[in-house]
């Protein structure tokens, strides 16, 4: 006996292949070591440098901006506040009484009163000078005169239509312009503050002009260092002219490059400071600006600063990161080399004595003195091949074995063949009787479902005629009893017509004597007619004593033809009556005939149906005895279909026992000639097996 063992080989099922076999079995396993360690080591790190470096670069650039929109701001507020101390310093020079006597005694004759006007305009100016040093130029025009401390005076006195007169049509607000040249010819490139003064009392008109210190005011510029970044800082008016620059080489007095502007885009509402920031390329280079403004857009500080400066730092922390990965990879690959050497080469091992216990050496021994999953693999394979060896062994005694008894089962096969053919020959005898006696059996039965089907068909059609009959003298008992009343009613229907004939020849009798009443009203008219006549006549007569007489007599003689002409038409009515009265009577006649032919025949039809009740009466007690015989037959016609269905049967059984046992003789036959090729084919594998096993070295 062998033990069943369960089967543990590898199997690829064509279903439950995966992509990742098909793909990586292919692939060397050192190979797929290395890249599944270097991957699991690599992926989560590059992923997490990237993601890293992504999110620092997005959030440095968010925070560079708004630092950028801060500092700009508060630039604009330093620019703004001293734009502001300019105007509140005109706003209290043209207040100031010195500035107001310089005015007022432009025009004076008094020598000494000018003299102290120009003395006491000197020192204020001289004051103001000294504490506010970032005006390079103050001036007051007046006159014909003008008093100035600094180098750069702007109006010429002496010019019509100039900014003197300009100035001197305006309000008073102090207001801002940028000047290029001035109208004496000096080159000014900057923005000057002008403000008119006027004396309150004598109503001298003058000018004063506060121009600040370029110099000073690109201070606030150069504060932030922009330029060693290569980057700029503009201030600018309400029409984008750059007042100041941190970078030499822009002109002041020139308008920024549109493309800076770009990114420029204030709100509907200027009524507070806007701040924004945005990425622009100019001049093909990609920078950061920044742009603030102040309440309705007087005055703006726009900068911009190269992009690449600003992410420098950042740019180095992923080049930092870049290093870190690269550095990472070359120690995962070392890590990997490592770890899949001591993978690989035990499996190596284990391949190669694979490989010799394919060729038939038993004879393979693995030593593995660790204990990992591969050591214990090692320790199975030992075991394995010392199984497969004692397995060998024990085939050999068995295939020796098998040989033998392959020879004892041939001959059995070979005797048990001859018995089982004598079986089915005599079988075969047995089975032919059987299918004849089965044939006359199921001939018998197809005649008893005939006669079965004949008789029921009698059956319904007798059952069939006794319900019709059954129906027939129904309709036979009403009929009589319809023909009785309707014999009541013919005679009831004579009696009427009686009545009707005597009311007629009544009626007609009655007529007749309406007639003669008729005639004699006729016979009165023509009377009547005949007295109203000679009534007339005597009136004519009498002459105007008759004429009232004549009058009765002519509404008598008109009556009277009206009662002839009545008579004559009741006449004809009644002539006419009678006619109808006649026909009337005639018909009446000619019923009374009708109905006594009607009830004649009514009598003959009732004893014709009584005849035919009593006829079906007859019939119906025939069938009902005939319906209980055929009750009779289909009892016994059911017993004995009953009985030749169970012979049948008997038969069918009989023939399929014989046909099942005549099937298992020649099966039994088969399968003894299969048992003889089978041992034969057992004795050959065994002497094959004894071949093969003798190729395995034990």
């Amino acid at each position: 006996m062998f033990k069943k063992h369960k089967d543990n080989r590898l199997r690829r099922p064509a279903s439950t292949k995966h992509y990742s076999e098909k793909m990586l079995r292919w692939i060397p396993i050192n190979t797929r070591l290395q890249v599944a360690l270097i991957s699991l080591a690599l992926i989560p790190l590059i992923t997490l440098g990237f993601i890293a470096a992504g999110s620092a670069s997005t959030e440095i650039e968010r925070n560079i901006g708004s630092y950028t929109e801060k500092l700009m701001l508060q630039v604009l507020n330093k620019f703004t506040d001293r734009i502001e101390a300019i105007e509140k310093l005109a706003i209290e020079m043209r207040s100031s009484e010195f500035v107001l006597d310089y005015i007022k005694t432009r025009n004076s004759s008094d020598p000494v009163a000018k003299v102290a006007a120009e003395e006491g305009i000197r020192a204020y100016l001289k004051d103001k000078a000294a504490n506010y040093g970032f005006i390079d130029t103050f001036a007051i025009y007046a006159g014909n005169t003008s008093y100035k401390s600094g180098f750069s005076p702007i109006i010429d006195l002496n010019k019509p239509d100039g900014l003197f007169s300009e100035i001197s049509k305006t309000e008073g607000r102090p207001f801002w312009r940028f000047i290029d040249v001035s109208e004496t010819g000096t080159q000014i490139n900057g923005v000057a503050l002008f403000s008119k003064i006027q004396h309150p009392i004598g109503g001298q008109i003058g000018v004063l002009q506060l121009l600040p210190s370029r110099d000073h005011m690109a201070k606030i510029a150069k504060e932030l260092n922009l330029e060693e970044d290569g980057g700029s800082i503009f201030f600018l008016d309400s029409e984008n002219r750059i007042l100041i620059s941190n970078r030499n080489d822009i002109q002041p007095g020139s308008v920024i490059q549109p493309e800076i502007m770009e990114g420029y885009l204030p709100p509907e509402d200027f009524s507070s400071v806007y701040s924004s920031y945005t990425r622009l390329k100019v001049s093909g280079e990609e920078m950061l600006a920044s742009y603030t403004a102040s309440p309705n857009g007087e005055w703006k500080v726009v900068s911009i600063v190269p992009f690449n400066k600003l992410m420098e730092n950042t740019y180095n922390m992923i080049y930092s990161v870049v290093v870190i990965i690269v550095v990472s990879i070359i120690l995962a690959v070392l890590i990997a080399r490592l770890v899949t050497k001591s993978v690989y080469h035990p499996l190596f091992r284990l391949k190669n004595s694979v490989n010799a216990l394919k060729e038939g050496d038993l004879t393979q021994t693995l030593t593995d003195p660790y204990n990992d999953e591969i050591a214990q693999l090692s320790h199975s394979f030992t075991e394995m091949v010392s199984s497969i060896r004692q397995i060998i062994q024990d085939a050999r005694s068995a295939s020796a074995n098998v040989v033998k008894s392959s020879e004892t089962i041939l001959k059995f096969c070979n005797d048990s063949s001859s018995s089982f053919e004598s079986i089915a020959a005599a079988v075969e005898d047995v089975a032919t009787g059987s299918t004849g006696q089965l044939e006359e059996a199921v001939n018998t039965n197809d005649a008893m479902n005939e006669l079965a089907c004949s008789l029921a068909e009698v059956i319904d059609k007798a059952r069939h005629a006794f319900e019709v009959t059954s129906s027939t003298k129904k309709v036979s008992e009403d009929a009589i009893q319809v023909i009785n009343e309707l014999n009541e009613k013919a005679e009831i229907t004579q009696a009427t017509t009686n009545t009707i004939i005597k009311g007629i020849l009544d009626l007609s009798k009655a007529m007749e004597k309406i007639s003669g009443i008729t005639q004699l009203i006729s016979a009165v008219s023509e009377q009547t007619d005949l007295l109203a006549l000679n009534a007339a006549i005597e009136a004519a007569r009498a002459g105007e004593a008759g004429r009232g007489f004549a009058v009765v007599a002519e509404e008598v003689k008109k009556l009277s033809n009206e009662s002839k002409q009545a008579s004559d038409e009741i006449s004809r009515t009644i002539a006419d009556i009678l006619k109808k009265v006649e026909s009337i009577k005639n018909e009446a006649q000619h019923t009374e005939i009708a109905i006594q032919g009607q009830m004649q025949v009514v009598e003959q039809t009732d004893n014709t149906f009584r005849s035919i009740t009593s006829s079906t009466e007859k019939i119906a007690a025939e069938l009902q005895e005939m319906v209980d015989k055929i009750n009779t037959m289909e009892k016994h016609k059911d017993t004995t279909v009953s009985s030749v269905s169970r012979i049948l049967n008997i038969a069918e059984n009989f023939v399929a026992s014989t046909e099942e046992i005549n099937s298992t003789t020649e099966h039994q036959i088969a399968s003894a000639k299969q048992l003889e090729n089978l041992a034969k084919e057992m004795n050959s594998l065994a002497v094959n097996l004894e071949t093969s096993i003798q190729k395995f070295t034990v």
